[in-house]
């Protein structure tokens, strides 16, 4: 069996913001003066799931699976089975699903959109902890996109450049 405390400082600290942080639960503090601010969750959600977006904007997913090739998984024995073993015992996902059902009301949002959102958040933070178990040097827009969430937003959206280093986030705050 794993412990939290089995991964380094920086590793920790996402999976306690994953076991213990209510999401969304003000405005956006994010001071990055090119992230464009969306305030409608349904709009959020539309831009999330549009593969078809035009420029300046792209698909997030798209520019995650390229920051995600650089995450470099050495060949085992390393963390990563260790990583899922603690993961999956800990159960990160009901957590974050527990922690967050005064979503369902404050956002308007019936259960499917609320499962959708709250895997959405899973992930993400998932990689952000791979990002820094698995990568010698931190990962910019992995870095970026945990400091949105601790800022109370949700990354739903890219634009500029389909580069994940020269782009800026599409933020979904509260109002």
């Amino acid at each position: 069996m794993t412990t939290i405390t089995d991964f380094p400082a920086d590793v920790q600290e996402i999976l306690i913001f994953m076991r213990d942080h209510k999401f969304l639960s003000t405005i956006y503090k994010g001071s990055d003066k090119n992230t464009e601010i969306v305030t409608n969750i349904q709009t959020a959600l539309e831009i999330y799931t549009d593969q078809d977006i035009k420029k300046p904007y792209y698909f997030l997913q798209d520019i995650f699976s390229s920051a995600q090739k650089k995450i470099d998984i050495p060949p085992p024995p390393n963390y990563l089975e260790k990583f899922a073993i603690h993961r999956d015992s800990e159960n990160y996902y009901e957590k974050i699903t527990n922690n967050n059902k005064h979503l369902i009301i404050e956002l308007g949002i019936d259960d499917d959109d609320y499962e959708f959102l709250m895997n959405i958040f899973y992930e993400d933070l998932v990689f952000c902890a791979k990002s820094r178990l698995f990568s010698e040097e931190k990962i910019d827009f992995f870095e970026r996109v945990f400091k949105i969430y601790k800022s109370s937003g949700f990354p739903c959206g890219w634009k500029g450049s389909s580069n994940p280093n020269k782009g800026s986030f599409v933020v979904y705050s509260k109002n």
